[in-house]
């Protein structure tokens, strides 16, 4: 089962990623910190949608993660003069938006969130062995954006920025300030977390 549930992570991440997380921001950088403000509308727009991906799948709300995601960006509009170009700006720009997801959580002004060992998942019934097989694909993606949302913060961190967004350990690490060693054990244990999560939401 967890085996399908990460492939199904993998199909849901290739079915909403369309920009180059890639792509060089440092000209771009060093124009706004010359003046040129229009180069801050273009890193906006390169990045916005991935901010937004990962702090909706943070916070488990479109509306919630729309504004973090405004506030993301005023953040770094402020910081950017002082950017080192050195710097990746996109770790830069995922710590950022890593921590003002946990700060929101953490202010308790999230509307609804359920614990990942409650009872009462909504549960879809199939006939087949495997439930999974039963759904569409708008419904996998759905599901699984849901058991996301569901894990705890811990694990989501991990989840999200790792099997979903596919960035390294390595980046991760400078994200969260976690050692590697951590990062791992907490995907394993977040993959273990989220098959049990998927199940119980599927299964009769």
């Amino acid at each position: 089962m967890s085996g399908r549930v990460i492939s199904f992570i993998d199909r849901f991440r290739r079915s909403e990623s369309s920009d180059d997380p890639d792509r060089p921001d440092a000209p771009l950088i060093e124009r706004f910190q010359k003046g040129d403000r229009d180069a801050f509308s273009v890193l906006y727009a390169r990045h916005y949608e991935r901010v937004l991906r990962v702090v909706w799948r943070m916070v488990g709300g479109r509306a919630e993660a729309e504004d973090i995601t405004q506030d993301v960006f005023i953040r770094v509009f402020h910081a950017l003069p002082n950017f080192e170009t050195r710097a990746r700006f996109s770790t830069w720009l995922y710590r950022i938006a890593v921590n003002a997801s946990l700060d929101y959580l953490k202010s308790g002004r999230r509307r609804f969130e359920k614990a990942a060992d409650e009872d009462g998942f909504e549960r879809v019934r199939g006939d087949t062995a495997d439930p999974l097989t039963s759904l569409d694909a708008a419904r996998r993606r759905a599901l699984v954006s849901e058991a996301v949302s569901r894990l705890p913060e811990k694990y989501r961190v991990v989840i999200v920025l790792r099997d979903i967004e596919e960035r390294p350990y390595e980046e991760i690490r400078e994200i969260t300030g976690l050692p590697v060693t951590t990062l791992k054990m907490r995907a394993i244990r977040g993959r273990e977390m989220l098959a049990r999560l998927v199940r119980r939401m599927v299964e009769p």
